[in-house]
Parts: structure tokens; sequence; C-alpha cells
């Protein structure tokens, strides 16, 4: 893995999300309404989701960068920016988990960018970091390489937790890199839910903004 900082120019290029979003699916809102006309009739198991920037042609590069390339020299940095833009949610946590990876991934990967960052997250935050137990059960294509109505076919039923006791009445936070449509979050959540969890949280770096 390299090292390679973002510089000042990035930084200003990045659009933060400001404003009013949806608190189950994080969609933009012209109003502070809460929830979009969606999740009124969707049974979204997130009670809330926050990202920190658009992912846009901007970040697209840094985060691949990242993702595929072993660019963690950022992580505190993308930390810091999750901290801060889900602080309110934070307050509320009892443990952090990052969306897993499948085994079989992971070892052409070398890592997860989402524990990379749920690891920098819970030490900032002083939040415990739970990461062997919600496992990725199935290796499914990749969710990038779907259409949005593929994803959540995709991944259901993808995912496993190994011992349900940890996440008995508990507040979680899910954390991943990227949401675009939100459904590999949404079947973790279930998936946490049905094992005992009070509530799920969803925390992103990014979001495709549609």
């Amino acid at each position: 893995m390299r090292d390679a900082a973002l510089c000042v120019s990035c930084i200003n290029n990045i659009k933060f999300l400001q404003g009013y979003f949806c608190i189950k699916c994080g969609k933009n809102l012209e109003q502070n309404a809460g929830v979009c006309v969606r999740c009124t009739a969707f049974n979204s198991h997130l009670s809330a989701l926050e990202s920190v920037f658009e992912y846009d042609d901007t970040s697209k590069n840094m985060v691949l960068q990242f993702k595929f390339y072993g660019d963690i020299s950022n992580i505190k940095t993308y930390a810091g920016w999750m901290f801060e833009k889900g602080k309110e949610l934070l307050a509320r946590a009892e443990l952090i988990v990052p969306v897993p990876m499948h085994c079989m991934r992971l070892r052409r990967r070398k890592y997860n960018q989402s524990v990379l960052l749920a690891r920098a997250l819970s030490k900032l935050c002083g939040i415990p970091l739970e990461v062997f137990t919600l496992k990725k059960a199935k290796n499914t294509t990749p969710q990038s390489h779907l259409s949005a109505s593929k994803r959540s076919k995709n991944v259901w039923n993808s995912f496993k937790v190994t011992n349900s006791v940890l996440f008995r009445g508990k507040v979680v936070v899910l954390i991943d890199d990227v949401v675009t449509t939100g459904a590999s979050l949404q079947e973790c959540a279930r998936v946490l839910k049905n094992s005992g969890a009070k509530e799920v949280i969803g925390l992103t770096l990014a979001r495709t903004m549609s």
C-alpha cells in the first residue's frame, strides 16, 4: 500500500453534502421533510443514513485510488470527515461494523476499505469496533457491474451473522465507502436487525446522487 496525501485543490473541489436529506436513504430533499416519498412506502432497515460528499467525477478518482490501488494515506482524514458528518448519529451508537467483503475478494484485494474506515473512526470516537461477526457469505457479482434494479436481488441473503449475542439490543453504525442504491447497506441492516440489533444507522464516505 502506498502513500499519496490529498492536495488542497482536490479538497476544494470535493462537493461536501449540505442541505436536507432523507434520514433513511440519504436522498437530497428540497425541504426538511424527514423522509422521501419512496421511503414513506418502503420499509427501510436503516433508521438513518449520512454521507460525507458526492461521488462524482472529481471525487471518483480519489475514492478508487483508496479502494483499489492501496492509497491509504488519507484514512484519518476520511474518518475525521465521517465523524464530523455523523456526530449526532454516533452519539447514540454502541457498535461500529463495516460492510464485509467476501473472503475470496479480500484475498485478491488484500484489504477491505470499509474496515479501514471503520477502524479509524472507532479510534477517533471511542465506539467499539466489530469486524468478524457480520460476514459476506456469498461471493456475489460486484454491485458496480449491475443496474440499480438488480442490486437488491444480487445481495439478498448474501450476508450472515455468526454471533447474534454481540448485536442484541445494540445501536449499530454500519460503515461503507460509497452508497449508490443502498442495497448492500439495507441487506446488512436487515440481517443485523434480525440478529437482535435495536437500530442500524448507515454512515458512508461518499454517495452517488441521482
